[in-house]
């Protein structure tokens, strides 16, 4: 099938991804004002109630890009999980390896401890809370809470950039 277009960059800061921030409703219609020609579905969280999702894919996609995360308490997005190739300018692209990025191993910690990602590893810039957080596939089963060698973490797949909204107030 080819290519799928590059999808419409979206800068990304501590306040805002693209048009998205704390204060954008966790909400059907309002998203997809923001992505014209997306199929926006809600789907139950694999992390269980009180937790929500919006999944959004690109045109003849076969996978969601974008993942919009909710919460019963709040109306408003929490976060977006990006894994749509191109869509935030200026970071690492989306199946970068890990050897190709700007990251060293002690940016880096395991996931054993998050369901679904026990083999995985992600990275955020040293000393910046709000920075969004790199996933990486290391092709592990699960790290057991250890980074894994130097070949194999460079190796590594970036496959998700996290996003949270934090507000301003």
């Amino acid at each position: 099938m080819g290519t799928l277009p590059a999808p419409e960059p979206w800068d990304i800061s501590a306040y805002a991804l693209g048009p998205v921030s704390a204060e954008t409703p966790f909400d059907l219609e309002a998203l997809s004002a923001l992505l014209p020609g997306y199929t926006l579905t809600e789907a139950p969280s694999p992390d269980g109630s009180p937790f929500r999702e919006i999944l959004a894919a690109a045109p003849h996609a076969q996978e969601p890009g974008l993942v919009f995360l909710g919460h019963a308490e709040t109306p408003n997005i929490t976060g977006v999980r990006v894994r749509e190739a191109g869509r935030i300018p200026n970071a690492w692209l989306i199946g970068s390896a890990f050897s190709q990025t700007l990251f060293k191993p002690d940016d880096c910690f395991t996931a054993s401890d998050v369901p679904g990602r026990e083999g995985d590893i992600f990275a955020r810039e040293a000393g910046e809370l709000t920075a969004p957080v790199y996933w990486f596939r290391t092709g592990l089963a699960d790290t057991n809470g250890v980074l894994p060698d130097a070949e194999t973490l460079g190796a590594s797949t970036l496959y998700e950039i996290s996003w949270v909204a934090w507000s301003r107030t």
